[in-house]
């Protein structure tokens, strides 16, 4: 995430979507020191928490691509994914 964000500094109009968008969503251009120290603020406890609220929200999309016929059926790979949230 840190290489991208730096590479995207070196397009302009990579960094005026960046911008734009740090306007949109915080009010405020943010420096990039401080989204260096979002990322690297990352922990493998806050990545879980934070999937586990995703599941939580509702039952999960499946798709195939080729035949799904050894597929495990809809309803029991979601209810494998609540047992491994909970």
């Amino acid at each position: 995430m840190k290489a991208g964000l730096l590479m995207a500094l070196e397009s302009s109009s990579s960094r005026a979507e960046q911008l734009a968008r740090h306007m949109i969503i915080f009010g405020r251009p943010l420096p990039v020191d401080e989204i260096v120290r979002k990322i690297e603020s990352v922990t493998v406890d806050s990545v879980r928490t934070a999937g586990r609220a995703l599941l939580a929200r509702g039952r999960p999309a499946v798709a195939v691509l080729g035949p799904g016929n050894k597929l495990e059926k809809a309803a029991a790979i979601a209810e494998g994914l609540k047992r491994r949230v909970a």
